[in-house]
């Protein structure tokens, strides 16, 4: 064994032993509560069995429909809820874009505390020291993100602005006046911005000389080349989750492309247990895709155990060759939902697929793609583009639109020039089932 592997596998010791010891009062917690008591009653698990981590999947898992349930049953918080009332200090709900309604998670003091410190690890990969700014372009809501964001960014000592409310040319003078040395945004804010300073004769890199990281998810590994060398800054990408009430892995230093390929995002294991199951059978994934079930070891107000999270992942394994890392990896770029899949035509087609097409194309801000029914009964993928200039556009780009679409898809979309699609909400949904 290497070095480096040998460094690995301590290092993984060290991490297992952390998760032991909070799964451990986790479970001595829940055990009793009326929510996950009745389901453990018959599973004989201890919180003193040396086995636990091995053995935790032998809980009963929950999902969204349990929480829900629960949550409409007994409001505002459900039965889940581990503490007094009086202990709660701030509410996080999820979006609610699935359409099935929004979950509710307490925090108390001590989980806002958690909720920020996720954010330690990503903020360090920035490079950001005390007292430098980090400025947002996604909204502090119910979120989590963004209420996240400014705990972990206080115990940093790193202020955030946020500039959500913001169009993009005040979005872009305030950044100018403000010269933030990271900043937060969607790929099509970063679109959005290159337009605005381009009418200026302005590169990102030349208007925002002190930046030197990016945060923003989805983008693929040319988009992040490109993106780099206009901003003439790093670019990461992190993942979280309301369930969470933070963030569940990050990129590390290196960012979110590695010798041109995707990177990994590290898991922060310390404050979560990370499983990734096979969603037909539920059995472990140790490489490859999967559906991560997440357990939060240290939520006290609303304790999330074995949550399905219908979220699809490459996850890869610590101590590896792709991953000498103590932690379980996801391959940047492979997050994705097991219900947003659509079925057009016999194929099976993910939003990422679309937008990995598209948004990877220099000529196209933005897009929205929805399936329809012919009067034959035969499904129709229709695909509106905003284009990042005016003017009239070039048959060869909606020739190119369509390859791209056909060859990600095997699907061949009609397409259609849309100058004023709205901007994207925090979480958009790209890809609508109109059948």
């Amino acid at each position: 064994m290497t070095a480096t592997h040998e460094s690995s596998r301590t290092g993984r010791a060290v991490v297992e032993q952390t998760q032991l010891a909070k799964a451990r009062r986790l479970l001595e917690r829940v055990r009793t509560n009326p929510f996950y008591g009745p389901r453990y009653a018959g599973t004989g698990l201890a919180p003193d069995d040396p086995d636990l981590l091995a053995l935790w999947r032998s809980l009963p898992l929950v999902d969204k429909a349990d929480v829900l349930a629960d949550q409409r049953a007994h409001p505002p918080y459900g039965t889940r809820l581990g503490v007094g009332v009086q202990d709660v200090r701030e509410i996080h709900l999820t979006s609610g874009t699935s359409g099935f309604g929004q979950e509710a998670f307490a925090l108390t003091e001590e989980d806002l505390a958690v909720s920020g410190s996720t954010w330690g690890r990503p903020l360090a990969a920035l490079g950001l020291r005390p007292g430098e700014l980090f400025a947002t372009m996604y909204p502090i809501t119910f979120l989590c993100y963004g209420r996240s964001l400014l705990q972990g960014a206080a115990q940093a000592g790193t202020p955030v602005v946020s500039l959500a409310g913001a169009d993009t040319q005040l979005a872009v003078s305030l950044m100018e006046g403000l010269q933030p040395v990271g900043i937060g945004a969607r790929p099509a804010f970063l679109k959005l911005a290159e337009e605005s300073l381009a009418a200026r004769d302005l590169l990102p890199r030349d208007a925002f000389p002190k930046l030197r990281g990016v945060v923003c998810s989805g983008l693929t590994a040319t988009a992040v080349a490109a993106t780099e060398q206009l901003w003439d800054a790093r670019v990461h990408e992190v993942y979280g989750a309301s369930q969470a009430g933070g963030i569940i892995a990050a990129t590390g230093p290196e960012g979110a492309v590695l010798d041109g390929a995707a990177a990994l995002m590290y898991g922060i294991e310390e404050h979560f247990l990370l499983e990734v199951v096979d969603p037909q059978t539920l059995e472990p994934v140790r490489e490859g895709e999967g559906e991560v079930v997440l357990t939060c070891l240290d939520r006290l107000a609303s304790p999330i155990v074995r949550y399905r999270t219908r979220d699809r992942v490459t996850v890869v394994a610590p101590g590896t060759e792709d991953n000498a890392s103590p932690y379980q990896a996801i391959r940047v770029g492979s997050i994705g939902r097991y219900d947003d899949m659509l079925k057009i035509r016999g194929n099976n087609v993910w939003p990422q697929q679309l937008e990995e097409a598209l948004l990877g194309h220099p000529a196209i801000a933005d897009f929205q793609a929805e399936v329809t029914l012919d009067g034959r009964g035969v499904d129709v993928l229709a695909v509106q583009v905003r284009r990042c200039d005016g003017g009239a556009a070039p048959d060869a780009l909606w020739d190119e639109v369509r390859r791209r679409v056909k060859r990600a898809t095997n699907v061949t979309p009609k397409v259609q020039d849309r100058p004023d699609l709205p901007p994207p909400d925090v979480k958009p949904r790209r890809l609508l089932d109109r059948r």
